[in-house]
C-alpha cells in the first residue's frame, strides 16, 4: 500500500469508528435502545474490521466498479 492509500483507509476508519461511537440515532431509526446499541456495536466492530484488515478492505476498493472514478 502506498502512503496515500493507508493514510486514506485511516481515514475511512476514524470516520466510521467515530460515527458509531458518536451517533445519537437523531433521525430516530430504531423504537429500542437495545436495537440502537446493537446497530453502533456493529458499526464500531466494522470500523475495526477496516483498520485490522487494510490490504483486504482496499482491494474490495479496488473492484469496485466506480473505484477511482
Amino acid at each position: 500500500m502506498t502512503e496515500i492509500e493507508k493514510y486514506a483507509v485511516g481515514l475511512v476508519h476514524e470516520g466510521a469508528a467515530h460515527c458509531a461511537q458518536d451517533d445519537l440515532d437523531e433521525e430516530g431509526t430504531f423504537d429500542s435502545e437495545a436495537d440502537w446499541r446493537a446497530a453502533c456495536d456493529l458499526g464500531r466492530d466494522m470500523a475495526q474490521a477496516i483498520r485490522v484488515r487494510q490490504e483486504s478492505f482496499l482491494a474490495w476498493y479496488r473492484d469496485f466498479p466506480t473505484a477511482g472514478a
